[in-house]
């Protein structure tokens, strides 16, 4: 984690803009036959990034941060917030006409959790955390530059879990795929 954290310094280093941003939106669970409504936990993160050359029509960029994800459900039987670092490694956006569209993918490491249920805490504790410490993540992002340096964007970031805490899960599958997120709202400031 140290040396990714070092190349990410580094690559920072060489980069012809920054930027900050922020995002608040929705969470949800779905598995591959279901989509649960949203349930009282919030997604938000805060981070940072670079751009290649953000004049250009087409243009790579890589960020991180800090990011809220969880969900709840059943009347809050099951409930859990996620705390994690996201790496945002492969990011292509277009701009034309302050008009922007990105697609991105990398992965989030697990910093801690909490909001556990009792009902969770006694089937899943500490084994779900120290198993599952690395998500793949992937996203989208359209948004409109209100100023120059200011866009105002609809995200929608899922991050995919692997369920394996065996009784209570969906379809009685030790081993299902989860995706945990939804659609929010994001801003972005480019700051040189």
């Amino acid at each position: 984690m140290r040396i990714l954290v070092l190349c990410l310094f580094l690559l920072a280093t060489y980069a012809n803009a920054f930027f900050a941003f922020g995002n608040l939106g929705d969470n949800r669970l779905q598995s591959e036959n279901n989509v649960y409504r949203p349930a009282g936990i919030v997604n938000w993160s805060l981070g940072v990034g670079v751009f290649d050359e953000p004049q250009n029509l087409i243009d790579y960029k890589m960020s991180f941060g800090l990011t809220r994800i969880g969900y709840s459900f059943d009347d809050g039987n099951e409930s859990v917030s996620l705390y994690v670092m996201d790496f945002n490694l492969v990011s292509w956006s277009a701009t034309y006409k302050n008009v922007y569209f990105e697609i991105y993918g990398g992965f989030s490491y697990l910093l801690f959790a909490n909001n556990f249920s009792d009902y969770m805490q006694e089937k899943v504790g500490d084994e779900f955390i120290d198993q599952e410490r690395v998500y793949p993540r992937y996203g989208y992002r359209l948004g409109y530059y209100v100023m120059d340096n200011l866009m105002v964007s609809l995200t929608a970031n899922y991050n995919i879990v692997w369920w394996r805490y065996g009784h209570g899960s969906w379809n009685s599958n030790n081993n299902e795929t989860l995706l945990i997120g939804g659609i929010g709202l994001s801003v972005q400031y480019n700051l040189f």
